[in-house]
């Protein structure tokens, strides 16, 4: 038996540009659309989730995916965060302790393969194969953002007017046409 070679084909700038370009689109087509406004599934990462810490104090938290922009990320924490008011017998809520993240993923793209064969088959052709990276590069990432917020509820509005408090049956008035729910989600897709 000889021992096996391995050729490699040289990879130019316009085929690694269109290869980053195929990675993304199929990256694309993974996730059809912005995180429609939903709890968050248990096996997923995109929704908003809410957590007791007192009687009226409640943690929000609305993870969009890299579809989603941080002004809709933080528009849905603020609905969420007027839902729990309403459903819990209070009428207004301050946001204490606020946080936005961004997250940028960086993915390594493959931009070259070469093949190789070792041994020989019955008829006395090469047998079996290899994939071999000539070259990767990380990929420009994507966005994504994730909001969340302690949120105080109040039955009645505080005097102090230095208090950012919301109207929690305004927010759901004002921000209520912009929500996308699941439903409308698959609705609006092609």
């Amino acid at each position: 038996m000889t021992g096996s070679k391995r050729y490699t084909l040289p990879i130019t700038t316009d085929m690694k540009a269109a290869l980053a370009c195929l990675s993304l689109l199929l990256l694309s087509a993974c996730v059809s659309g912005p995180t429609p406004y939903q709890a968050r599934p248990a096996d997923g990462e995109h929704g908003y989730s809410d957590q007791a810490l007192e009687r009226d104090r409640v943690r929000v938290v609305f993870r969009g995916n890299f579809l989603t922009p941080r002004e809709t990320v933080e528009n849905y924490l603020l609905y969420r965060a007027a839902e729990l008011t309403l459903e819990r017998g209070y009428r207004y809520f301050v946001p204490s302790v606020q946080d936005v993240q961004r997250d940028v993923q960086q993915n390594t793209v493959v931009t070259g393969v070469g093949t190789g064969f070792g041994g020989y088959g019955w008829y006395g052709g090469p047998v079996g194969g290899s994939l071999i990276i000539v070259d990767s590069f990380p990929a420009r990432g994507a966005e994504s953002y994730r909001a969340s917020a302690v949120v105080k509820l109040l039955e009645a509005a505080p005097t102090d007017q230095t208090i950012d408090v919301f109207d929690a049956q305004e927010v759901i008035d004002n921000l209520g046409p912009t929500v996308v729910r699941p439903a409308q989600a698959q609705a609006d897709r092609p």
